[in-house]
């Protein structure tokens, strides 16, 4: 799946995200922690951190591209 985001980088829907942040670098570093989180639970083998952590990064993304509430 991130392989897939990230091969559109410069697609529309990339744009569309850069547009609606005023500091777009800043939202990548937030969105790398978050990365990090879900990856030091599945690396602890905590089932549910990684469910939580992973379902609050989908919201925000879910959020942001969509602009849902």
């Amino acid at each position: 799946m991130v392989r897939y985001m990230m091969a559109g980088l410069g697609e529309e829907l990339w744009v569309k995200m850069k547009a609606r942040h005023v500091n777009f670098r800043q939202r990548l570093r937030e969105t790398l922690l978050e990365h990090k989180e879900i990856l030091n639970a599945v690396t602890r083998k905590d089932g549910s951190m990684v469910r939580k952590k992973l379902y609050e990064h989908l919201q925000k993304a879910e959020r942001e591209m969509f602009g849902r509430a």
